[in-house]
């Protein structure tokens, strides 16, 4: 099956200041040699609503080495369209440690932006942040337990984690501190810690960056009926990438005496992942 089977994905999202949220997720499957994409926007507001917005054509095949520039910066939806702009401020970056699961990849396009999302009826201006994930073997393979992931923009640097757990017990921490004054990251300097609360501490240089969540976002099945519609899409979601939940917070990093919002997720897979219907 791994032969016929790879799937790619590119998370964009950006924050404002007043705590909103917008998230264009690219996605891409190849069975038996035939491509079929989804592109769709989240967006989560101060009141705790969630929306979500399909669009309305299959999202346009991004190849695997592709740069920032090769984004589509449009998505059609069914009442408009959706428009993200990105400008630049960090670049990206690639763990030099291979990842537990040989057929998992993993990089960030680009460790901050400016960003100005824009959809019919609203818009949201604030920093932004890209990653890639690419996987050439169904998910529910890989012998994932947990995954931790986050990242927060203080005003000097930007922080980027992501932790890793396999059922076999191997971990896989990586992440970055990027400073704006510096041109080529830092990396963590240990392991992150996050409890069920959603309260952590990330290794840094110095001081300790640490995490207190203001907000959980989405808390369940990572295939909902919301993100995926239909039934027998969310069947294939469970039968190639396996039982999987998601917890998202939007937080505060808080380091010295700056604070920042903090974007961040617990993701758990197959046995650690809570059963839930189609």
């Amino acid at each position: 099956m791994s032969k016929a089977y790879e799937f790619r994905k590119l998370y964009a999202d950006v924050v404002d200041d007043s705590g909103r949220v917008a998230v264009l997720y690219l996605t891409y499957v190849r069975l038996a040699g035939v491509w079929s994409g989804r592109a769709s926007v989240e967006l989560y507001t101060p009141d705790g609503q969630r929306t979500l917005m399909h669009a309305t054509e299959p999202a346009a095949l991004i190849d695997t080495n592709a740069a920032l520039t090769d984004i589509p910066s449009e998505v059609s939806l069914p009442n408009g369209v959706f428009r993200l702009e990105l400008e630049p401020a960090l670049g990206a970056w690639q763990p030099a440690r291979p990842p537990p699961a040989d057929a998992l990849h993993w990089h960030v396009m680009a460790a901050r932006t400016g960003a100005l999302a824009r959809w019919p009826g609203g818009e949201l201006s604030g920093v932004g942040y890209v990653d890639w994930v690419h996987i050439t073997k169904p998910t529910r393979l890989l012998g994932l337990h947990e995954l931790l992931w986050g990242r927060a923009h203080l005003p000097d640097r930007t922080v980027v984690f992501e932790h890793l757990t396999t059922v076999g017990g191997d971990q896989w921490d990586v992440g970055i501190e990027w400073h704006l004054d510096e041109s080529a990251p830092r990396k963590l300097t240990g392991p992150v810690r996050l409890d069920a609360g959603g309260h952590g501490v990330i290794p840094l240089s110095g001081e300790s960056l640490k995490l207190t969540p203001d907000r959980v976002l989405h808390d369940g099945d990572a295939f909902d009926p919301e993100r995926v519609p239909r039934v027998v899409d969310r069947l294939a979601c469970e039968m190639l990438g396996g039982r999987t939940t998601e917890t998202r917070w939007l937080g505060r990093a808080h380091l010295g005496g700056m604070v920042a919002p903090c974007l961040y997720e617990r993701v758990r897979f197959g046995q650690s992942a809570p059963s839930s219907g189609v």
